[in-house]
């Protein structure tokens, strides 16, 4: 028997607007934190993997760890192009 959670939190800030009769977007700074915990026996099969496209960019997903408890924190800048 387990108890398994996340508690995810994103926030998006916007720099700086687009310029005047542009159909640009804005210059966007993103922070993400992420957590994951259990509480109680858990088999290896149920454990949080870390890598992938949602965690740890460049590793396949489970690459890097295979844990009962993680917390992420990444931030990254969107501009326009």
């Amino acid at each position: 028997f387990f108890n398994k959670h996340v508690a995810t939190f994103t926030r998006f800030i916007k720099l700086r607007g687009p310029k005047p009769n542009s159909s640009s977007p804005p210059l966007v700074a993103v922070a993400h934190a992420r957590y994951g915990g259990c509480i109680g026996d858990m088999g290896s099969y149920d454990y949080f993997t870390i890598g992938g496209p949602h965690s740890i960019r460049g590793f396949n997903i489970g690459e890097v760890a295979a844990c009962r408890r993680y917390a992420e924190v990444s931030g990254e800048l969107r501009v326009p192009v």
